[in-house]
């Protein structure tokens, strides 16, 4: 091994060998050799994670409104550059899922008036000047009231919101002797 080739010298910056056999790792950068510290690992900012996670993020909407959004932890991930499981070990060291729950009992959520408009609807009166019985969607309820989609849906089916709605829209039907 007499010199280095030209394109070493320039990929590394150390001079060329002029007839003296020089290692290579003496001219090269000093790197740790082996797995990283576990105190090198992914770095994200942990108190603005924990808050999105906990709180959620209100996001403007069209109307001059804001609409509060619980992102997943796929998308946090994305966002900070760690893997998805990183974001996952972080929740649940933290107990994030329990005190999410705790924090929705605190904020309390009428499910009385969502499952009455659920069931009865609500009365509007159409430009004819009929009055037509309404019901609102789930998306609509969700955005109202700050509670996901399936959430709703779940609630829906527990209270048995559709089958009473349709019991009190069906005629009763009456028998006269």
């Amino acid at each position: 091994m007499k010199g280095y080739s030209a394109p070493y010298s320039r990929k590394f910056n150390f001079p060329r060998n002029r007839g003296r056999v020089r290692p290579i790792r003496a001219c090269m950068k000093k790197r740790r050799r082996g797995r990283p510290a576990r105190s090198a690992g992914p770095t994200f900012p942990r108190d603005e994670v924990k808050r999105i996670l906990l709180e959620g993020e209100c996001v403007p909407q069209p109307g001059g409104s804001s609409r509060r959004v619980f992102p997943g932890q796929r998308a946090l991930a994305r966002r900070y550059g760690v893997s998805p499981s990183t974001i996952s070990r972080f929740a649940q060291r933290l107990g994030i899922a329990a005190t999410r729950l705790a924090h929705r009992a605190r904020t309390r959520i009428p499910w009385d008036q969502i499952e009455r408009l659920l069931v009865e609807g609500t009365l509007h009166q159409h430009q004819t000047g009929k009055l037509v019985l309404v019901f609102p969607e789930l998306a609509d309820l969700a955005t109202e009231f700050e509670v996901s989609v399936p959430a709703l849906a779940r609630f829906i089916k527990q209270q048995r919101c559709l089958e009473r709605r349709a019991a009190l829209l069906t005629p009763a039907s009456v028998t006269v002797e």
